[in-house]
């Protein structure tokens, strides 16, 4: 347990460490707006898998891009514009198709478009559809991972063509941040519940990876967003025991609830599940 423990420490320090020296070599446009901190794009093709990246996920969200999709052994992707376009992107060549509202299946959410654009393939596509489940898939290329499976079936005249891959949806980088706890259940945090310090957590875009601390205990796992959702996979956690840390078990009973809905405003995070149970976070750096 003592080795685990040490492991664990030092495994949160470097991903802290990480992310602060990430965003120490982005900032000083704007204190405040994390959007303005973004190192300048990179060129796709040096990506292997943008789940990865946070700068290209920062480039998604200011074009509005809701989802992202692709294989690169395959040499596929796809960019679905919010309320806008699906946009096929096969070798270099792109179609522009026209968006339509999906529709929740067994198989997982599905689109279907049968109005082409634009297009750069000398092919003429005719139909678009597009099914995105939530199942983990290993990217083989890159060995790591994307949290969606999606398929792409692209049809023309004479043929109709399947493609496979992962996908994820875009975040909101104001989430890429370190949060402390402000209240739960709209109660303040009360600091003498909380003597070893206040709970915090530390979103991190690249990967989906979060860290955190729960007034006792060391916390790490993974998230993934679904829009204005958030799911915060089961963490691992430290197993200290700490005295004058009686809000820790309230902290975390609201914090393993499955599925939030988040919002960021006034340099504030909130989460709220289904049952309108909330924690609120503060931007502390």
């Amino acid at each position: 347990m003592i080795k685990f423990y040490i492991s664990l420490t030092a495994f949160v320090f470097i991903g802290l460490t990480s992310c602060s020296s990430h965003k120490k070599a982005l900032a000083d446009r704007t204190r405040t707006d994390t959007l303005a901190v973004a190192q300048p794009s990179v060129e796709r093709s040096e990506i292997k898998n943008p789940y990865y990246n946070v700068n290209l996920q920062l480039d998604l969200f200011q074009k509005n891009i809701s989802f992202y999709g692709g294989n690169s052994t395959e040499n596929w992707e796809l960019f679905i514009k919010k309320d806008s376009t699906f946009t096929f992107d096969l070798n270099g060549k792109k179609t522009v198709f026209e968006f339509s509202k999906g529709t929740q299946e067994a198989a997982g959410t599905r689109y279907h478009s049968k109005k082409v654009i634009e297009t750069t393939d000398t092919i003429q596509q005719e139909k678009i559809t597009i099914t995105i489940s939530k199942q983990v898939i290993s990217e083989s290329s890159s060995m790591s991972y994307l949290p969606f499976f999606v398929t792409v079936i692209i049809e023309d005249q004479k043929t109709s063509t399947t493609y496979s891959g992962g996908g994820f949806y875009i975040t909101n980088p104001a989430l890429h941040d370190i949060w402390v706890l402000d209240s739960l259940n709209n109660e303040k945090a009360d600091t003498e519940k909380f003597s070893q310090g206040l709970p915090r957590l530390e979103f991190n875009l690249n990967g989906g990876k979060v860290n955190g601390y729960s007034g006792c205990n060391e916390l790490m796992g993974t998230y993934y967003t679904i829009q204005n959702e958030i799911v915060i996979n089961p963490l691992a956690s430290t197993t200290k025991f700490c005295v004058g840390t009686s809000g820790e078990s309230a902290f975390l009973e609201l914090l393993n609830k499955t599925g939030f809905e988040y919002q960021i405003h006034n340099l504030r995070l909130t989460l709220q599940n289904r049952d309108k149970t909330k924690l609120v976070f503060k931007k502390v750096d």
